[in-house]
């Protein structure tokens, strides 16, 4: 079973006004020389309008309608410094993920500590410095911090460098270990709602789990997949819909993406669907672990259901899947159409 061909798309134009200006907000960055999996250090909030993103010696807020303003004041290719921020100093540890709550409430400041700072965004944006709640994971490991999208607003799905799962009670502090699994856990991804979560393991298995730790479905390793001689582990996971997912595996030196679509119900028997596609963004590294993409869903755009846009924290492009006229694939959307992020 060979990658459904690429896509050459002229019907889609990804445009960056200013062509190329860059918006600096803070020194280069100077990570650990022992660089934690993950990194996520930018998060939008489009209900209160703003922004929370890493700095060199912490993270920032920052409201969008100041960093459209400054972004239209650049010109071609030039770089400004965006002045009309908050800074917030992180001392003796790093920001490595910046989540907010289902409300949008709450900001989620992750370290590679394993120490979770949670803030309130109003006091951000009045200038409190210091946050509401201080909570340790655990083990001092790097982790991966999910705040459920919907469903269950005071929870947070989180995976620890060491492949476990717990789920986190913002309200409580409380971490709960799910130790419904025998495999490593290498990618956690909400559905929509946020009613399950989808976990994926070392082994190339993606199972639907409720918040009290039931495993409620099994989505086993795609047959192309079964016989490689190397193993196959989930890089990534993104529920698209009910019983739609995309799902990135890796195997030896390289990755393919799948969307998997399943028919029927648990009770009856579901069919599965596998549809192989080249991945959207990869980036050359035998290492790969989990947390490697981001990726938002953009539907109904024309004639167009579904276009699923990738990034990647190791590639300055970006990449996409789309469906147009009953058929999924990889797109390019040619030179001129991309924007180096």
């Amino acid at each position: 079973m060979e990658p459904e061909p690429d896509l050459d798309v002229d019907f889609v134009r990804v445009k960056q006004t200013p062509i190329d200006a860059k918006l600096r907000v803070s020194e280069p960055l100077q990570l650990p020389n022992e660089d934690p999996i993950y990194y996520n250090l930018l998060a939008v909030s489009n209900k209160f309008g703003f922004v929370v993103f890493g700095t060199s010696q912490g993270f920032a807020f920052a409201y969008t309608k100041d960093v459209r303003a400054a972004l239209s004041q650049a010109s071609a290719r030039q770089c400004i410094e965006l002045s009309s921020k908050r800074d917030y100093p992180v001392l003796d540890d790093v920001v490595n993920q910046i989540r907010l709550s289902a409300n949008n409430e709450t900001v989620i400041i992750g370290l590679i500590s394993g120490k979770i700072l949670l803030y309130k965004a109003a006091g951000l944006a009045s200038g409190n410095k210091k946050p509401h709640k201080t909570l340790q994971f655990p083990d001092e490991e790097d982790i991966v911090v999910l705040p459920n999208p919907e469903a269950f607003p005071d929870i947070c799905a989180i995976n620890s460098a060491d492949g476990a799962l717990y789920l986190l009670s913002l309200s409580t502090g409380e971490f709960k270990h799910i130790d419904a699994f025998e495999s490593e856990i290498t990618s956690i991804c909400w559905s929509r709602k946020g009613k399950q979560l989808a976990v994926g393991d070392n082994y190339g298995v993606v199972r639907q789990v409720s918040v009290e730790g039931l495993v409620k479905n099994t989505i086993s390793l795609p047959p192309v997949l079964d016989n490689t001689t190397t193993s196959v582990a989930v890089s990534h996971i993104f529920w698209l819909e009910d019983k739609v997912f995309t799902i990135v595996y890796h195997h030896g030196d390289e990755s393919d993406a799948f969307i998997v679509t399943q028919t029927g119900t648990v009770k009856k028997g579901l069919t599965t669907e596998h549809i192989r596609l080249t991945d959207p963004c990869p980036y050359p590294d035998a290492d790969r672990h989990r947390g490697n993409y981001y990726n938002t869903l953009i539907t109904e755009m024309g004639d167009i259901p579904c276009i699923v846009p990738f990034a990647n924290f190791a590639s300055t492009s970006l990449g996409f899947l789309g469906k147009h006229k009953g058929s999924w694939n990889s797109w390019k959307l040619g030179e001129w159409n991309y924007v180096a992020i």
